[in-house]
């Protein structure tokens, strides 16, 4: 994997997600896909992975602000993989 394209997708989504609130896996999947030769769920799930390593930092820069519900958070945190859960046995049924 070529590490400089991969470190201007990050930026290129990062710039995206800053300036206009989209999401940076709109770009960071089909740039992984295309430019970067990742499967579709490779792709996906590194995407996944970025989305948590951002959101970490975010959580934290707003926390700093006052503007974190710490329990809220962790009951939404807590009770979501089990909706994920619920889900996927409903679809795959």
């Amino acid at each position: 994997m070529n590490e400089l394209l991969a470190a201007l997708i990050a930026v290129a989504g990062g710039l995206a997600g800053g300036l206009v609130g989209v999401g940076g896996g709109v770009l960071f999947v089909p740039a992984m896909t295309v430019f970067l030769g990742l499967g579709q769920v490779e792709a996906e799930s590194t995407s996944l992975l970025t989305i948590v390593i951002v959101a970490l930092v975010g959580a934290a820069r707003q926390n700093s602000y006052g503007n974190v519900n710490i329990r809220a958070a962790l009951v939404i945190g807590a009770l979501s993989p089990l909706g994920v859960l619920i889900g996927v046995g409903v679809a795959n049924h």
